[in-house]
């Protein structure tokens, strides 16, 4: 009876509980995302992003401002997001390069490029940019013109590649300028993007074109210029390998599947396939060597599958289309196909029935 009875007490106390903890949760409610998107501080820009001044007046200083953006690219009024909010500028090198809570820049030192910085915080998002600042002793002539270019003549920058770009400056008195720091950007940055080093181009997404822009202000004057590249498919150390691999399943028989990536490759593209099943172990239904089993890889539609080597002796190489009799017993021997048509190619691995694809898109 005493048990029973602290058992109805427990019962009770669990159940005040739960009343009590849904009775406090009960004011909570899910903050809706905000509809109107204008007013969304997104990113924070400085006017000016790369900037040469001198030692001597009238370029040795140079007024900075600093603008939030929301997230379709307009300027968002700084009173409007906080009353509070303040730019935050900061100098990496306040010896060399002197920045001022209002954005004043002064040079003091020469250099090559010192880290200016503008932070905003409003509410819990922040946001800042970064300026480079060089410094030279005299400024012997206004800046004239700034061109963007290419050094090695490229115009693609492939997916997971990169791409060095550069911008010559020339002064009104026709002496090429150096050491001038550049500010590079790009109008899609989800295609491709400029990651820490100056005029470094990065490609992430295939086949578009995008427009990159330099930017310089020398002794007070500002010069711009663009150039349209396009970004290409990945770089490829090696040709991608679709590899027949072993591996035990929970009954203890070995199934044997292809590593499939499928990667979207260009026309002409060429793929290999190897069987390493040699290297699994011994099974209960007996595959000879190590557990090895001889494989063909028969594609839908095997006219597209182009052999690489028609000339070579070996079996996998001079018949076109379907691969037949992919041994084991030899892994350094790869099945090369090269395909030229674009969509999707579809292929199954007998006698397993495993299927697999390559991608092949418009060049």
């Amino acid at each position: 009876m005493m048990r029973n009875r602290w058992q109805r007490r427990d019962v009770i106390a669990a159940t005040i509980m739960i009343i009590a903890f849904a009775s406090a949760c009960s004011d909570y409610q899910m903050i809706a995302p905000p509809k109107d998107t204008d007013a969304v501080y997104w990113e924070l820009k400085a006017d000016h992003r790369a900037v040469l001044l001198s030692l001597e007046s009238p370029h040795q200083s140079m007024q900075l401002t600093a603008t939030p953006y929301n997230v379709q690219g307009s300027a968002i009024a700084l009173d409007t997001l906080d009353e509070s909010a303040q730019v935050v500028w900061e100098s990496a090198d306040n010896s060399t390069v002197e920045v001022s809570q209002t954005g004043l820049i002064t040079a003091r030192k020469i250099a090559t490029r010192v880290n200016v910085y503008a932070t905003l915080t409003v509410r819990d998002i922040t946001r800042r940019d970064t300026i480079w600042v060089g410094v030279t002793q005299t400024a012997p002539s206004a800046l004239d013109s700034l061109v963007l270019y290419v050094p090695n003549g490229k115009t693609v920058v492939p997916a997971g590649g990169t791409l060095t770009l550069a911008a010559r400056t020339r002064l009104a008195n026709g002496q090429l300028l150096t050491g001038v720091p550049v500010s590079y950007r790009v109008n899609n940055r989800w295609l491709a993007d400029f990651k820490g080093t100056p005029g470094l181009l990065s490609g992430m997404v295939p086949d578009d074109s995008i427009y990159v822009y330099a930017t310089s202000t020398v002794y007070g004057v500002t010069m711009r210029d663009s150039l349209l590249l396009y970004t290409g498919r990945p770089v490829r150390a090696l040709a991608p390998v679709f590899t027949l691999e072993a591996q035990l399943s929970t009954n203890r028989e070995l199934i044997y599947v292809p590593r499939i990536v499928d990667l979207p490759s260009g026309p002409g593209s060429t793929f290999s396939w190897v069987n390493n099943s040699a290297s699994a172990p011994k099974n209960a239904i007996g595959f000879s060597g190590r557990g090895g089993i001889k494989v063909d890889i028969i594609f839908d539609h095997p006219e597209f599958s182009e052999a690489l080597f028609p000339t070579s002796p070996s079996p996998l190489y001079n018949q076109s289309g379907n691969i037949l009799q992919l041994t084991y017993e030899a892994p350094t021997i790869a099945a090369f196909r090269k395909f030229n048509q674009p969509g999707e190619h579809w292929y199954t691995v007998e006698p397993l029935g495993i299927r697999g694809k390559i991608t092949i898109g418009e060049r």
